[in-house]
């Protein structure tokens, strides 16, 4: 893990799976996980189930900056790993830190729409 640095942009998220959808999140998330840790700008990444809600999934992240993390957002994999959250979870909300400030943003996969 790479030491914390000014500009390093942290995302700590939450999301709700939909009931009966557990394993196929897990099969859709081990292989997107292990390619995100692969790109250069990521310092870590985790997705974890929580142990008192197994419908809730733990998001930890880190890129270098958030012009890193945009291109995240941008890889190949990103779309289709987001698209399929449409019909794998109801809700994802998250908090992105950069520089001690904490910008809140969500996702309502049930209506597709922001939060």
């Amino acid at each position: 893990m790479h030491p914390a640095e000014p500009g390093a942009k942290y995302i700590v998220g939450w999301l709700t799976l939909r009931e009966g959808m557990e394993n196929a999140f897990d099969a859709l998330a081990a292989p997107y996980v292990a390619t995100c840790r692969a790109e250069p700008e990521c310092r870590f990444f985790h997705m974890m189930r929580t142990p008192d809600s197994p419908l809730t999934v733990l998001v930890c992240e880190c890129f270098d900056s958030e012009e890193a993390h945009q291109r995240h957002l941008a890889q190949p994999h990103f779309q289709p790993f987001w698209q399929a959250l449409h019909d794998l979870a109801l809700i994802g909300r998250f908090e992105n830190v950069i520089a001690g400030a904490i910008t809140p943003d969500g996702h309502d996969f049930t209506t597709g729409q922001p939060l």
